[in-house]
């Protein structure tokens, strides 16, 4: 749905009310009042009164306690298990004899299918494993 301009608001309640400009105007500020009005106290400061079904209609339409756009459920972390990748495993684990045959120092697997940390020297140096997507 196309927003409308505040001109074509205006020219629309001038139209369907039967008032002037300056009616028209006040209307679309104390609507604007309304919209913003989300406390109690707010609402309270309003220039006119609501009734209790014109309350019930400025909190429904102000989604007051409601959340107007959906987001994405969380993310659970360990909710489903992990594919294996045998053809990642058996490269780390090919790496990893390579490395051991080089005498490499401190030789750890972290991850069976994605890193390899070892020291040469003093240094420390860490083999990462990526599939790139296909494509």
């Amino acid at each position: 749905m196309a927003k409308t301009t505040e001109r074509e608001t205006l020219e629309n309640l001038m139209r369907n009310l039967k008032c002037t400009e300056e009616e028209a105007r006040d209307i679309m500020a104390y609507d604007a009042m309304v919209d913003k009005a989300t406390t109690k106290a707010e609402q309270a400061k309003l220039p006119y009164e609501l009734t209790d079904e014109q309350k019930a209609v400025a909190k429904k339409m102000t989604n007051i306690g409601e959340k107007t756009v959906k987001t994405k459920k969380p993310v659970v972390v360990g909710a489903r298990p992990r594919k294996e990748n045998p053809t990642k495993q058996s490269l780390i684990e090919c790496l990893r004899a390579a490395l051991e045959a080089q005498g490499v120092d401190g030789l750890e697997v972290t991850n069976k299918e994605r890193l390899i940390e070892f020291h040469v020297g003093e240094q420390k140096f860490t083999v990462t494993l990526t599939a790139n997507r296909k494509g």
